[in-house]
């Protein structure tokens, strides 16, 4: 972080405050209304240790420096506000308590004059409060604490683009009238509009009479190029600008440079600021109107520029709303077991670890309304804040333990929601080193919250709402909604860190949390992302892109549901009535890593990618560029039901690639021969104008080998159009971890599938296996096992196959293997409860299977070794489910390979 408050900006408060000196006519004399106009009020005691209290009024008429200030017993404090005399208040806290009030202005009659709170104190001192530490402003059980500052626009979009110049000034036409609220000595920052957030600038605000309420005139120059135009399709890339100025100031005092124990082997500097905390049963938390700068700090975690500490339902009624929160050490403003609570036109610019946070996985029915977030980098206090040198030198049992820093760290966030009952709208997340927005799932709540929720409270409740959101210029993600946090201490069998990013949760919203009610999608409405490595990802139950506007991501939308079977029956993911544009020409050149542009791409499902407008992907010489594709180097399984329809292409070279090896962009592809990547497949449905109005085809890997030879197939580039083809999954459960398999289709003489199988790396399931290969209906396959001891135990099941589809099995074992057991059961998804039907009998020979008597029939060749298997769909499936709406039939074979 680079510290920009020097004597220049010192200078400019001091035009801030002759402006206001010009404002008389601004002020509210209502001396009901108007806090330090109220009669009666004490001049504020003299004494280091001020401590008030016995119902007593008091007010700060000038220029004070204490060391500390206690408000309790109905004592209140107020600031005196006068145009005319700036009031500087130097401190090392101030603690409001049981029944004590600090109001600075009120929300009728904010305070308009020059304030400056400056909070004292260094991290190798002594603890001031055992619960608040130093530095502070607090309010505690019973207290009550206002600040309210004058409105001021906060942030807005630029109208016209501001281009690289030398000049002196430019004028700049914003979206929004400030209506005269930034004036001549404020400061702004405006953010980056292309791939780099460090390309946000600030900039001095200009006398201008020649301007309108919706102009600016900013002092030059500008270094870069900051976008406000719409591209192909309507996407809007429109540069933010924000308000970093307010006559209201809080702020810590900081040494020039670092010092123990701060951490200064990460930073060059002191990070150890001020913080405001509003903490257990407060009465009134109401913060609006002013600015916060060196605030937080790294050395300690609940030591944040502004905190919701611990309220339960404390925030109803309470907010945090119209303040500048800039250069700061540790996060913007956090809500912590906290519910309620209103963030809205807040500005947080170039801090350290997650902006905008929810902490423990508790916080609910918190809206977050039109804040800015950007030049969000990397902290230390949690391992999702921290950089990779930060993650392998802090973790906590290195001994022991070197964390993957890819899966365990580096996911520094500007908007991190740990609940999805909160309400996200009109935000924007506009340049960070990790995430725009973060959803992620507790399985319960951690921290001082355990116990406070039901484990999958979180990870199962309904979307509040996501709309009209905006994230560009972010390092990895513009928007993500997967993976949870380890939520027990370092140990023996799991020696990660407490609250590291692990793999696990998947989202799945059902009516009151409850998988056997219906499912709730979570419709993300009205995004817009540019210029992110991802635009969006998603992956778990319903979770839905809507209306969306994505432009110049190297990715713009990546689809998952679950490696193997889906997480939450019946459930799927979809993009639709969006516009997705590979390469405007607004953005110069390309981001710099080393992948293709792609519009969508589908990970396992199933996905459906539904009435979208893609516009230029040109697949050129610099790199390689589609519209809809298949996430390489996937060791999971694929849906048949993936489904691609009516979507229009405006130029766009390849609308369907299914991958390569080499090539333009093979480092991203790898090898390109795990099940996931061999198995792909996508349905295609459009309209036609022919009599029938809908034509359906499967799209399938090139060189899948199951399909190899089957005429009905045509090669069209990277894959084959199957017409008239009905497939599905055969779904294949071994007792082994060492086995392949290997398949080839009889009917159609095709070539060899060798599959190692699905998501072979599980560490949840060690001592099983799937294999998910996908199969044409009504054909006959010969099943072998390769590199290991043919498994004792296998299951068998047909996914995503239509009524009365049959498939027909040849499976060979070693000799002297022996069949033991063959019986029919049926597999629940939600509870994973199993029931037994009954044992299969054998039939006299396969010769004498019979379609549509059974669901499954088997034949065992002692003499050959040969088991032959008859399995048929006889129930519907369930929407999108895999199996029918009773459960997955299952066939269980229990053989003995002690040979």
């Amino acid at each position: 972080m680079t510290k920009k408050f020097t004597d220049g900006y010192l200078n400019q408060l001091i035009v801030l405050a002759s402006v206001l000196v010009s404002s008389l006519a601004d002020y509210a004399i209502d001396d009901v209304l108007c806090p330090s106009m109220r009669r009666g009020l004490v001049p504020l005691p003299p004494g280091p240790e001020v401590h008030l209290s016995d119902n007593v009024a008091y007010i700060i008429d000038g220029n004070t420096s204490v060391t500390s200030i206690t408000i309790t017993n109905g004592a209140s404090l107020t600031v005196l506000d006068d145009h005319r005399r700036p009031i500087f208040l130097s401190l090392r806290y101030l603690l409001v308590g049981e029944n004590g009030t600090l109001q600075i202005g009120s929300e009728s009659c904010p305070h308009r004059a020059y304030l400056d709170i400056e909070l004292r104190g260094r991290a190798d001192e002594p603890v001031d409060h055992p619960g608040f530490g130093h530095k502070f402003i607090g309010a505690d059980s019973g207290g009550s604490i206002e600040i309210h500052g004058p409105w001021k626009l906060a942030w807005t979009y630029l109208s016209t683009t501001i281009k690289p110049t030398d000049s002196a000034y430019v004028i700049v036409t914003l979206k929004d009238s400030h209506r005269g609220t930034w004036r001549a000595g404020d400061r702004i920052v405006v953010a980056s509009s292309d791939y780099d957030m460090e390309h946000a600038e600030e900039f001095d605000l200009m006398p201008c009479h020649e301007c309108c309420d919706d102009q600016i005139k900013i002092r030059g120059p500008a270094r870069f190029t900051h976008l406000a135009v719409t591209v192909t399709g309507g996407v809007r890339l429109a540069a933010e600008v924000g308000i970093l100025t307010r006559n209201i100031k809080i702020h810590g005092r900081m040494e020039t440079k670092c010092y123990e124990p701060n951490k200064c082997r990460f930073f060059d500097y002191d990070t150890f600021g001020g913080h405001i905390m509003a903490a257990h049963e407060i009465r009134v938390a109401r913060f609006e109107g002013f600015e916060l700068y060196d605030m937080g700090q790294q050395l300690r975690i609940a030591r944040y520029p502004m905190h919701y500490h611990m309220t339960d339902d404390g925030g109803y009624g309470n907010y945090a709303r119209q303040l500048s929160i800039h250069h700061c050490f540790s996060r913007c403003v956090t809500v912590h077991s906290t519910n309620g609570v209103l963030v809205e036109d807040v500005v947080g610019y170039d801090t350290l670890g997650h902006c905008f946070f929810l902490e423990d996985g508790n916080e609910r029915d918190n809206r977050l309304n039109h804040n800015l977030g950007l030049v969000t980098r990397p902290g230390t206090l949690l391992p999702s804040d921290r950089d990779e040198e930060m993650c392998l030198a802090l973790t906590a049992n290195a001994t022991v333990h070197v964390p993957d820093t890819d899966e365990e760290c580096k996911s520094v966030s500007t908007f991190w929601i740990t609940h999805p009952a909160n309400y996200l709208t009109n935000n924007s997340a506009a340049g960070s080193l990790g995430y725009g927005y973060f959803f992620l799932f507790h399985r319960v709540p951690t921290g001082p919250s355990a116990g406070s929720l039901p484990p999958f409270h979180s990870e199962r409740s309904p979307l509040g709402s996501f709309v009209g959101n905006l994230a560009h210029t972010n390092l990895l993600f513009g928007f993500f909604i997967d993976r949870g946090v380890k939520v027990d201490p370092p140990s023996a069998e799991d020696p990660r860190d407490f609250l590291a990013l692990i793999d696990l949760e998947r989202y799945q919203p059902h009516v009151d949390r409850n998988l056997s009610l219906p499912r709730v999608p979570a419709i993300i409405l009205d995004f817009t992302g540019y210029t992110n490595y991802v635009g969006v990802f998603v992956r778990g139950g319903d979770v839905w892109i809507h209306n969306a506007m994505l432009s110049d991501n190297d990715v713009a939308v990546q689809m998952s549901s679950a490696p193997s079977l889906p997480y939450d029956q019946g459930s799927h993911q979809e993009v639709k009535n969006s516009v997705i544009v590979g390469r405007s020409s607004a953005i110069e050149g390309w981001s710099e890593r080393d992948v293709p542009n792609v519009g969508v791409e589908i990970r396992d499902g199933p996905v459906v990618i539904d009435s979208n407008q893609f516009y230029n992907f040109p697949d050129d010489s610099q790199r390689r560029s589609y519209a809809i594709g298949f996430y390489p180097q996937n060791s999971g399984q694929n849906s048949p039901a993936n489904a691609v329809k009516f979507n229009e292409y405006f130029d766009v070279d390849k609308i369907l690639f299914f991958g390569e090896i080499g090539g333009r962009s093979g480092s991203y592809f790898g090898s390109y021969d795990l099940d996931g990547d061999l198995t792909q497949i996508v349905k295609l449905v459009e309209l036609t104008g022919g009599r029938h109005g809908i034509w359906q085809r499967h799209a399938v890997r090139l060189d899948y080998p199951l399909i190899s030879n089957d005429v009905s197939c045509v090669a069209h580039d990277t894959y084959k159009l199957c017409q008239g083809k009905c497939f599905g999954q055969l779904y294949v459960n071994v007792t082994s971890r060492d086995v392949k398999m290997a398949i080839e289709d009889v009917t159609s003489r095709s070539e060899q599938l060798i599959l190692e199988g699905v998501d072979r790396n599980d560490k949840q399931h060690p001592t099983t296996l799937q294999f998910q290969p996908v199969l044409t209906a009504n054909h006959k396959y010969r099943i072998s096992w390769l590199c290991g001891a043919a498994p004792g135990s296998v299951n068998f099941s047909l996914h995503n196959f239509a009524i009365d589809s049959f498939v027909q099995l040849e499976i060979r074992y070693p000799p002297r293997t022996a069949l033991v057991n063959a019986e029919l059961y049926l597999l629940d998804q939600i509870s994973g409860t199993v029931t037994h039907l009954h044992s299969l009998p054998m039939s006299p020979s396969p010769f004498a299977f019979r379609r549509s008597w059974r669901e499954a029939q088997y034949f065992w060749d002692e003499a050959s070794c040969l088991l032959y298997l008859w399995l048929q769909t006889t129930w519907m499936p369930d929407g999108y489910n895999y199996c029918a709406k009773d459960g997955c039939l299952f066939v269980n074979v229990v053989l003995d390979v002690t040979y």
